[in-house]
């Protein structure tokens, strides 16, 4: 293989989804609805699928790589994309109650980002004094792997969402790219829902508004790749592998709390900052 493959290695993450965002999006998207602009400095991708379900792709290229100023714009990118999508689902910031569910394991820093996020994000749920000061009203979970407790990932959701009365669910997970050049370059947003473990053959834990008891709006970051797409795109011969497996940049630690913190950012500024007026 290409030296450049160095920068990549094996990963033993075997129950991620693969790039689920994409593969929904994939077959429904209209080209006429589909559109690209720069907010920021950041260059966002924006399309509409089949049933009027709303599709961001923001291209941050190697975040972890950069410097603060380019890290700040990407922040207010996200910040506004992701309020734009409070407006599309009806969510209220004064009244509104969110769950915000943090999907993958947390033992395997590739499939980390979703409890990464969560462990930054500053959380006031019912708490008297950040009502008062004007916070909504979030709640956190981290939803852990069927592996690990035995509970589908939709379900552990849904209970808790119907629990607290929730009015929005916020699902963030990490994700395997398509290519290479989407590798840990890209944060996807959809309120289409997503489906946990479908990328390992558990059949797809369908987390959306359809099996949810409010909307549901999905952050996915791909941080690994399969061989077989790493293999192709740098001209190894067919067969170079006996068998497939997920691979994640050298550099993955970094790249998980680059993104994390650039989330959480976002979260926070939106659902824990105090209201005007």
């Amino acid at each position: 293989m290409n030296r450049k493959t160095n920068e990549f290695r094996q990963t033993d993450l075997n129950h991620l989804a693969i790039e689920q965002l994409d593969r929904q999006a994939a077959d429904s998207i209209h080209e006429a609805s589909h559109r690209e602009y720069t907010k920021n400095g950041v260059r966002i991708s924006h399309a509409f699928l089949d049933g009027g379900a709303s599709y961001h792709t923001l291209i941050t290229g190697k975040l972890w790589l950069c410097g603060d100023d380019v890290r700040n714009r990407a922040r207010s990118a996200l910040t506004e994309v992701l309020l734009g999508y409070l407006t599309r689902v009806g969510f209220c910031l004064r009244s509104g109650k969110v769950l915000f569910c943090g999907l993958g394991n947390e033992g395997i820093t590739a499939d980390a980002l979703g409890p990464m996020i969560c462990s930054r994000l500053m959380v006031g749920g019912r708490d008297a004094f950040f009502r008062s000061a004007g916070f909504t009203e979030m709640y956190v979970m981290k939803t852990g792997v069927p592996s690990q407790s035995g509970i589908g990932t939709g379900e552990h959701i849904k209970v808790m969402a119907k629990h607290l009365g929730a009015d929005l669910i916020i699902t963030a997970d990490a994700a395997a790219a398509k290519t290479v050049k989407r590798l840990a370059s890209v944060v996807q947003i959809t309120d289409r829902g997503t489906a946990a473990g479908a990328g390992c053959g558990s059949g797809g834990d369908e987390i959306s508004a359809k099996t949810m008891p409010c909307p549901v709006i999905s952050i996915c970051v791909p941080t690994v790749i399969r061989s077989s797409v790493l293999a192709e795109a740098y001209g190894a011969a067919e067969g170079s592998f006996t068998e497939e497996f997920l691979v994640s940049f050298s550099e993955i630690d970094t790249i998980t709390e680059c993104y994390a913190d650039l989330i959480a950012h976002a979260v926070n500024s939106i659902f824990s900052a105090p209201l005007a007026g």
